[in-house]
């Protein structure tokens, strides 16, 4: 993803953050990963299991992200497209 110390980086489909937490080091304390998802359960889950990292969750739709354009310098979403409204889905 080409990201190192000071970038953002957006996780949409986080789930429990482990991606999140992979990717924080690389970021480093001045960079941030943002991660987002559907549940708050899981959401729930990565903010506890991950607070000591410079990662923020964040309950979300995918399809409607509360996040103005060029706002993360790389987005990630893995195995995400199987679980959106497949008329969202083939617009990507």
């Amino acid at each position: 993803m080409n990201v190192g110390l000071g970038s953002s980086v957006l996780d949409v489909g986080c789930g429990r953050g482990e991606v999140c937490a992979d990717l924080a080091p690389l970021v480093g304390a001045t960079g941030v990963v943002v991660g987002v998802d559907a549940s708050t359960d899981l959401i729930e889950r990565a903010r506890e299991a991950w607070r000591d990292l410079p990662c923020r969750f964040e309950v979300g739709d995918a399809e409607a992200l509360a996040f103005h354009d060029a706002t993360f310098d790389a987005v990630r979403a893995e195995r995400l497209l199987q679980h959106l409204d497949p008329a969202f889905a083939t617009q990507y």
